[in-house]
């Protein structure tokens, strides 16, 4: 008859218990990091449609301020890269209440990696313009020169699920 090999000792009974802990601790984590990258400004309300921040910090739709001023402004096509209908028209109400021209405002389907002004670089104004954009509007993630597919225009404003 063969040697029977002896059996391990129990486990103690802590380790299922945070098994259990660590694995609720990240699922949380996880949903919190999701959450966060989906919408990283906290600005947007449940419809999807930009919102003013909460009272006390500055907004985004206020008159510019003294250096915003003097900074040159140039005309806006918005572009709604998403699904959520009217987000280009929403905005470019919001760009127009700042001061902003819009001259036009359509949908655009693109793998565009989140909310950017795209300047045509061929007058150096129209950076200095997007960058003002951007300083006014946070939710503008880059600044980035226009590339040929877009409609021509100073800026173009394309909004992504990413703002």
């Amino acid at each position: 008859m063969a040697p029977v090999p002896p059996e391990p000792p129990p486990r103690p009974r802590w380790q299922p218990i945070l098994g259990a802990a660590l694995l609720i601790v990240g699922l949380i984590v996880g949903v919190v990091a999701i959450l966060a990258l989906r919408d990283p400004t906290g600005q947007r309300s449940p419809t999807g449609q930009p919102q003013a921040p909460a009272s006390g910090e500055p907004s985004a739709t206020a008159a510019p301020t003294s250096s915003g001023a003097d900074a040159p402004r140039a005309s806006v096509v918005v572009l709604n890269n998403t699904s959520i209908q009217g987000l280009a028209a929403s905005t470019g109400q919001l760009l127009t209440d700042a001061g902003w021209t819009v001259t036009s405002t359509s949908n655009y389907s693109n793998d565009i990696i989140s909310t950017a002004a795209y300047y045509d670089p061929s007058d150096p104004a129209n950076q200095a313009a997007a960058t003002q954009l951007q300083a006014e509007f946070p939710w503008i993630a880059r600044v980035v020169p226009r590339f040929e597919q877009l409609p021509p225009s100073p800026i173009v404003l394309i909004v992504t699920a990413a703002y």
